[in-house]
Parts: structure tokens; sequence; C-alpha cells
């Protein structure tokens, strides 16, 4: 297929924006220590492979894609920069994907504009110096975008099945998410084709037969181990609480906050507007075939299915970080938006996107530098608290012990066996070790474990020698007990 080559300029500013993407995911990378949710995923890597798939199942949310890349990888993760470094290719890579969707159709502005947003966007940065598969989920919807749009060309010298195949395959292996995305992709796909008269049964079977033997296996492999999930409490907010009102206001809290959290803040109801204000005129002018129209389209179908799943109690819906992989389509739904006002207004699009970014500048400000912030320094307590020695211990806090034994696999610590609310049998466990004095160290703190620990030793004598908190750690140091004497 032959291809215009962009000229020199569109390209430098291409280059620019991705070059802008990597540098900001990859400033600071691995200098905040990994945090619970991030150890858990790292650690399973470090085991043979049946005890790898077993946790992965078991203290997972996520098909097996991304784990299995991370077992491929093995003791290479063991460094922070390395296990941090393949979501950071990941959103970089997506960026570059936004900045091809003219070579399907799109239109450039919208393409750049989109583009620029995925690469400044807070929340975009922040999961893609994350050990999770959120950065991956968001590179495969756009490779979807992109496959969909390229399967569904008008030219049938543009036209080729074989990018969709190959995603519609991966994508339920990557996200639970992108397995919603991609099955709009195959109704788009087959109710475009039927429709123009393109569509053989063969080719319906070539396309989508992947997709369902994907989604069968991703369900035989990881999903039907994870679905109690769900009912976590930091979920609680992603479904609604029962009842006609409450439901209705958390319907629209959590749509806001959606397309919020989507842009960089407080915006949630301009880029709302911009999208349902898109979706209207592309509905009343009949404009199906634009590129632009049929993400939007597929950014509406999400949009009901993700509602329909929260009210089932089926996948958690909101300005949360599972919803992460739907940023592409509304970055482009909206620039698209602002590009048509521009047309419509006869302004020069470039004024109406420099007013639309005045409109997010404040967001952006004020989230970018949250981004960089370390959520458990785990690393600095344990330099302040020093190594078990004869005269002291040193007692993890179970939600510690996964990132203290990413950093510190050879050291020794005592970690807790004791979940949430058990204090009694962390009590236990503190009298039990040796020693007079006892350094217990805490990250992920849950339901003020520290604090119900701490009341309940000094209720037995222990005196509180010294503590100190950092950025979602902290540590206290006791004396006391019979090995005092």
């Amino acid at each position: 297929m032959n291809r215009q080559v962009a000229p020199p300029r569109e390209q430098a500013l291409e280059f620019l924006v991705v070059a802008l993407a990597l540098v900001l995911r990859l400033y600071s990378l691995g200098t905040p220590s990994l945090w619970l949710d991030e150890a858990v995923y790292a650690n399973n890597a470090f085991n043979p492979f049946e005890r790898f798939l077993a946790l992965t199942r078991g203290n997972n949310s996520t098909p097996i894609l991304l784990p299995l890349l991370y077992w491929m990888l093995g003791d290479l993760v063991r460094d922070p920069l390395v296990a941090r470094l393949p979501p950071v290719i990941f959103g970089a890579l997506a960026v570059w994907i936004i900045l091809r969707l003219p070579q399907v159709g799109l239109s450039k502005t919208v393409a750049f504009f989109s583009a620029l947003w995925l690469a400044l966007s807070p929340i975009q940065i922040q999961y893609s110096q994350e050990v999770r598969e959120y950065s991956l989920s968001v590179l495969v919807t756009c490779l979807l975008v992109y496959a969909l749009l390229r399967s569904l060309a008008a030219g049938p010298e543009k036209r080729s099945d074989a990018p969709l195949i190959v995603m519609l395959i991966l994508a339920p292996l990557s996200s639970y998410g992108d397995m919603f995305v991609a099955g709009l992709c195959a109704v788009s796909f087959l109710v475009h084709e039927a429709s123009q008269s393109r569509l053989r049964p063969g080719r319906a079977v070539q396309v989508c037969g992947g997709f369902v033997v994907s989604v069968l296996c991703t369900y035989l492999i990881t999903a039907r181990y994870q679905l109690g999930v769900k009912d976590a409490e930091y979920l609680r907010i992603g479904f609604p609480p029962g009842g006609f009102l409450p439901d209705v206001a958390w319907l629209w809290g959590a749509t806001v906050r959606y397309f919020a959290s989507m842009s960089g803040g407080r915006s949630g109801v301009l880029v709302l507007v911009l999208v349902l204000t898109f979706a209207a005129w592309a509905a009343w002018s009949r404009r199906f075939e634009r590129a632009e129209t049929k993400v939007a389209a597929l950014l509406s179908a999400l949009l009901v299915v993700s509602w329909v799943l929260a009210f089932l109690g089926l996948y958690p819906f909101g300005g949360i970080r599972q919803q992460l992989f739907a940023t592409p389509l509304i970055a482009i739904t909206c620039c698209a938006a602002l590009d048509q006002l521009a047309a419509l207004t006869r302004l020069r699009s470039t004024a109406v996107f420099a007013l639309a970014a005045l409109m997010l500048l404040p967001s952006l400000v004020r989230a970018l530098p949250r981004v960089y912030e370390e959520q458990e320094n785990i690393r600095a307590v344990v330099r302040e608290v020093g190594p078990t020695t004869g005269d002291q211990s040193v007692f993890v806090y179970f939600a510690a012990v996964p990132a203290v034994e990413f950093h510190y696999p050879g050291r020794m610590f005592f970690k807790s066996r004791s979940e949430q609310e058990q204090t009694a049998q962390m009590v236990a466990e503190v009298e039990s070790l040796p020693g007079c004095r006892k350094a217990i160290l805490f990250t992920h703190v849950l339901e003020r474990d520290d604090e119900a620990l701490l009341s309940s030793l000094k209720e037995k004598g222990y005196v509180v020698l010294r503590h100190r908190s950092y950025r979602g750690a902290k540590f206290f140091e006791v004396q006391g007990g019979s090995a005092c004497g």
C-alpha cells in the first residue's frame, strides 16, 4: 500500500510529541519504591510456572498476557527501573499509534491533539509508571481503533482484516476492559460490512472466530478465578449503591468522574458536553462514514455497556483505573468535537484547541506534580530501622510484605501472617519475636490496624521508643515483652 510521507514539519512535531510522552514517563522512574499492587504483580514473576499461574489467578485481577511477560523476564524484574519499563514503552507506543491514525482516515488535526492529550494526561503518565496492566490496556485500545478503521476502509487497496484479527485475539488476553472494546469492534465490523454488502460468512468467522476462542481461553485461564475481585471494598465506588435516586446520583457522579479522570482533573463536565455534542451532531448530520464518527459511536456503545455491566454488578465504572482503557476513545471524540466546532464557527482549529487548553491547563498544573509523588516509601523506612539484630527484631505488617520481599529478597524480616483487623494475632506475633526492641513496619494500612496494634501493645506494657512517617509508610520502635526480662 502506498503511503504519503508526512512533510518534515509534521514529522518533527510527531517526534516531539512521542519524545515528550517518553520523557514524562521515564522521569524518576526507578526512584519510588514499588507499592503494594506493583510488588504483588512483580513478585509473581519469581516463581516456577505452576506457582506463578496460581498466584496470578489468586492475587491479581488481570488476564495472563502481561504477567506472562514479566514471568519470562524473570530476575531482570528485580530492578524497579526494569520492572516499570514495559508500561512506559506501552504508554509511549499508544501515543505513537494515535499519530498513525490519519493513515486509516482520521483527521491529522484530531490525531495530533489526541496524541498530545495522551502524552500529557497525568493519569496516563501515572499508570505508565506502574507495574500493572493499565498502560497496556490503553495501547491495546489504540491498536483496536487502528485495526477497526483499517478493516472498514472504503477503498479495497487500503482495506485489511489482518490487524483486526490479531487485535481481537490479543485484547481479551491483555485486559478485561479491552475485551469489551474488542467485542464492540467485532460487532461494529459485522454491522458495517453487512450494510456495505461486503460481509461473507467465511470472512465473519475469520475475523471474529479468534476473538471468541480468546475470550473462552481468558475465562478458563484467569477470569473464572478472579470473579470475586469485583466485591472488594476498594471497588465499591464503581457500582451503584441501590435505590432509584441514589443510583441516578451515582450514575451522574461516576460519569463525570469518568471523563474528568481522563482529562486531568475537574473538567469532566466540559469533556462530557463536548463528547455528547459531537455524537449528537454526527447522528443529526448522518456523517457515519467519517473515522471520527466511528470512534464516537464506539465510545457511546462502550459507555452504555459499561453502565449496564456496573448495574449488573459485573464490572466497575467511574473515574477509576479499571476504566483507563477508554481514554483514547474519549480523547479522539473530544478533539473531533473541538475540530468540528472550529469548522462550524470558521475559526482556525489551533485557536479552538488553544482555548480548550487554557480551560484544561489548571487541572493539568494541579495534577501533574502529584504523579511523581511516592505512594509507599518502604525503602526509606527500612533504611531508618536498620537490620534485624540480636537485640532488635523487625516486624512487617502483612500489606507491606510484598514490597519488602521485592526490594530486600535476601534480608531477615519477621513477616506478619495476619490479615486485616486481626489485631490479637499480630500482637501475639510481635510478642513472640526475639529481642527486647521491636521495629514494626507499615505500608498500605487498612482500618487503622497500626493504631489498634500499638494500643494493644501499650496495654501490655510496651513503650514506644520512636516512630516516624514517610509518604505512605511508617514505623514504630517499641520496647517490652518477656525478652526484656
